[in-house]
């Protein structure tokens, strides 16, 4: 049986307990072993001025090259959102230049990919705050 995490506090975040004798389920790697840097950051300014920034960004997976692997797509509530490229292995590409797909100061919110027009190849929708769904 797993443990639970729970937060106590109202002021800050909560610390990580690990029981002894459990093993991790997750673990973090960084952008050296990834390729993936990307920082959703929200300002506290921005975030009292609107709460809907301070419930975070979303993510998408998607096999978007055809090549059998996820990729993904992250959005940033105030920056420009990422598109990475899957490569095996746990390493990523940042194709989202080539792609086209930062929507830089949309405000971003969430994403899918999906077939929305039938053609047998996913799309990406956007949700942004205030300016409708990007496709």
């Amino acid at each position: 049986m797993g443990g639970v995490a729970a937060c106590r506090s109202r002021v800050g975040p909560a610390a990580w307990h690990q029981e002894i004798g459990y093993r991790p389920g997750f673990g973090a790697l960084p952008p050296s072993r990834t390729g993936i840097r990307f920082t959703n950051a929200v300002t506290l300014d921005s975030a009292l001025w609107n709460r809907h920034l301070a419930q975070g960004g979303g993510v998408a997976l998607g096999d978007v090259d055809g090549d059998g692997l996820p990729d993904i797509y992250l959005t940033s509530n105030q920056g420009s959102n990422a598109l990475y490229r899957n490569l095996g292995d746990f390493h990523f590409e940042d194709i989202t230049p080539r792609a086209g797909v930062a929507l830089t100061g949309r405000h971003s919110t969430g994403a899918v990919f999906a077939d929305v027009d039938g053609d047998g190849d996913l799309d990406l929708l956007v949700s942004t705050l205030g300016g409708g769904v990007a496709l």
